[in-house]
């Protein structure tokens, strides 16, 4: 029974493939794309949003815009929003060594959920409208993503 048992254990090691270990530096280069990708999606997300404050597009009003969900404050809310989740996951596949579509996916769901708890950022809209961000973000985040391990395996070439 036990030699069942190491046959079957050695047949299915055999079968996965061999993959070595993270170095410590691996790992800590590893989570800096993660952190670096996070704080370049606020970085952008921060200067958009703040343009389009001074610009008057955006207002701090705690009104709800249900009625004028297509206004250009919607629209351009939404453009910041894409431009920097596909800034920050850009940045998390470029820095990133190995499992890019793991850590390009840890970025994007904390973009997710520091978004969709930070209640104090949303601009009036309603609770409608701050989830359709979130179904914007997503496939935003993860061309960023796809984007940064293109260009990085164009570069090994």
């Amino acid at each position: 029974m036990k030699a069942n048992r190491r046959c079957f254990k050695s047949a299915l090691l055999a079968m996965m493939p061999a993959k070595h270990p993270y170095s410590v530096k691996e790992m800590l280069r590893n989570f800096f794309s993660i952190v670096a990708g996070v704080l370049t999606n606020f970085a952008v997300l921060i200067s958009l949003v703040s343009f389009l404050l001074f610009s008057e597009i955006l207002s701090w009003s705690d009104t709800s815009n249900e009625a004028d969900e297509l206004s250009s404050a919607y629209i351009s809310f939404a453009l910041a929003l894409i431009i920097a989740s596909i800034a920050g996951t850009y940045i998390t596949a470029k820095i990133s060594t190995r499992q890019h579509w793991l850590h390009i996916s840890i970025t994007t769901i904390i973009i997710l959920l520091i978004f969709y708890l930070g209640r104090e950022f949303s601009f009036g809209f309603s609770e409608n409208s701050r989830i359709l961000f979130l179904v914007v973000i997503l496939p935003a985040a993860l061309f960023g993503g796809y984007r940064g391990i293109r260009s990085k395996t164009k570069l090994l070439e």
